[in-house]
């Protein structure tokens, strides 16, 4: 079957089931991984409920580092049934879609790497039946996994945000008015992709109600997919807060001064007339920084005669660090990440980020 875009596309909203599994095979995966930057909220039980089912999902593809799954969506494309608002007849059908000749199509949206992977994985279905019966049971019970996240809340989430996106779009001069603020498919490098998807009215939001604060987003000839779970706008908000707190605390710690009193009481318990005495300082001086440093929650304080003597904690002062890394890095733990071609792009969040799959995933923020 060859693939060609859908008939009478017009800019508008809808849910896609296909899409949510693609995202919550993502978001599992990152979560297994440890990449989500923030969780999906029903993940963490789903891999307690179902941890070995995930492990199986991770280490389905044997192909790196690659934690979409895109072909999901290229499959559902060829089969017709990437908008369905069901997903029992895209999974009923899956091992006879992925075993006729699936051509993929250019992707705009993926890198090379990721186009030429996605490539493989159909290339290795379509040639070997006893892949594509592994790969579809493995999705039928994957979902039927997920499924009670997704009738559970998942659903309703989904319906309100589409309806509110109906509205929205009805109201609006441009369809861009509608996607949020931080989506991917708004970067500078997506803007002609965009530009002509919406002359043509080809691009179609998808309120994703298991992705959380996660994104996604994903282009095919004729239809441009930016899938947005329910938080996605409350992220923004939750990065301002983060980085005003990041920036008190910077702000905390740039006085030289100020942090060579918090460094000197990390070993020695002092008072302020002692920190006076070891900086030649006036103690007016020294009782405002150490004042600071008290309301920032990083000094304790005991009475030791008639003198309050000051400590510093370094593993408090460790924590305060370590938060501020993580506010700056949008709860990425410090240290370097793995990302050996380059595929976990910014859009994943999986949760978001994060999933798809990328998570804020990947075409998943």
């Amino acid at each position: 079957m060859a693939l060609a875009p859908i008939a009478g596309a017009r800019n508008r909203a809808c849910i896609s089931l296909p899409m949510e599994l693609n995202f919550a095979l993502f978001a599992v995966s990152c979560q297994l991984r440890g990449e989500n930057r923030k969780e999906v909220p029903w993940v963490s039980s789903f891999l307690q409920e179902h941890g070995e089912l995930a492990q199986r999902v991770v280490s389905f593809w044997d192909d790196g580092d690659y934690l979409e799954w895109g072909e999901v969506l290229v499959l559902a494309f060829h089969a017709g049934r990437l908008l369905d608002e069901r997903i029992d007849p895209f999974l009923k059908g899956l091992e006879a879609t992925a075993g006729e000749k699936v051509v993929t199509p250019p992707l705009p949206s993926e890198s090379p790497e990721v186009l030429r992977l996605i490539a493989e994985r159909i290339a290795r279905l379509r040639d070997s039946a006893e892949l594509r019966a592994a790969y579809a049971r493995l999705l039928r019970e994957f979902w039927a996994a997920v499924a009670p996240a997704w009738e559970r809340s998942g659903r309703a989430l989904a319906l309100a945000h589409v309806e509110i996106e109906k509205a929205q779009l009805a109201r609006a001069t441009d369809p861009r008015e509608v996607v949020p603020p931080n989506s991917i498919c708004l970067r500078e490098q997506y803007s002609e992709v965009i530009d002509q998807a919406v002359e043509r009215g080809e691009l179609v939001l998808v309120p994703l109600g298991l992705a959380g604060e996660g994104q996604t987003f994903f282009v095919f000839p004729g239809l441009v997919l930016v899938g947005s779970g329910p938080e996605s706008r409350r992220r923004i908000e939750r990065l301002r807060e983060q980085s005003e707190r990041a920036a008190g605390r910077f702000k905390l710690f740039s006085d030289p001064t100020r942090l060579a009193i918090l460094s000197r009481l990390t070993t020695h318990r002092s008072s302020i007339s002692d920190l006076a005495t070891v900086f030649g300082l006036a103690q007016p001086t020294v009782s405002v920084h150490v004042k600071q440093l008290r309301e920032a929650g990083l000094l304790e304080q005991e009475k030791v005669g008639g003198f309050t003597l000051y400590h510093a904690p370094a593993e408090r002062l460790r924590e305060v660090l370590e938060d501020t890394t993580a506010d700056v890095l949008d709860g990425q733990a410090p240290g370097p990440q793995k990302d050996r071609w380059g595929l976990r792009r910014a859009r994943r969040v999986a949760a978001g980020e994060g999933a798809s799959g990328g998570g804020e995933a990947g075409s998943a923020d």
